[in-house]
């Protein structure tokens, strides 16, 4: 289903590509801003986690870094690791980060509770650590409408994947 068609009114969870593709030049860059638009008019109800913010903050980081030093993406991380003034320097990952909290977002913290159960789901599903954390913890809050690209969502049958 496409993430324009989140009933109005829903709480959805928010993964971090819909994020990555809302601040860069994306294909899906338009119909993430929308998203974001509805949650800020209070059209839809948002959550999201510490978890994915630290995937987020990691992501655009790596990105700027490319953009801003013309470097290679399988090089980057090498780079900043050898030279941390490149990291010191850099703005634009951690302003899109702080506007983050500023979207009528709750984000919302992981429990230990939240890891132990995503054992359980990465057991049952396939799916990586973050991705069963954030099951996990939309599992706790009883969220069952996820706005994300990543297909491995749509194997888990109680969810509704919404996509740009």
């Amino acid at each position: 289903m496409k993430i324009d068609d989140i009933p109005n009114g829903s709480l959805v969870y928010v993964d971090a590509n819909i994020f990555i593709y809302h601040f860069g030049a994306s294909d899906f860059h338009n119909p993430c801003t929308n998203l974001l638009n509805r949650i800020q008019r209070g059209s839809l109800q948002a959550i999201s986690s510490t978890v994915t913010i630290l995937e987020i903050t990691h992501r655009l980081m790596i990105l700027e870094a490319v953009e801003k030093y013309n470097l290679k993406p399988k090089l980057v991380l090498k780079k900043l690791k050898s030279k941390p003034a490149l990291i010191k320097d850099m703005r634009k990952y951690s302003e899109c980060i702080e506007s983050i909290y500023q979207m009528r977002i709750d984000i919302l913290p992981i429990y230990a509770g939240d890891i132990l159960e995503s054992a359980y789901i990465r057991k049952e599903f396939g799916l990586l650590t973050n991705d069963s954390i954030i099951l996990a913890s939309m599992k706790r809050y009883g969220v069952k409408l996820i706005a994300t690209n990543d297909r491995d969502f749509e194997r888990i049958h109680n969810i509704k994947v919404y996509k740009p």
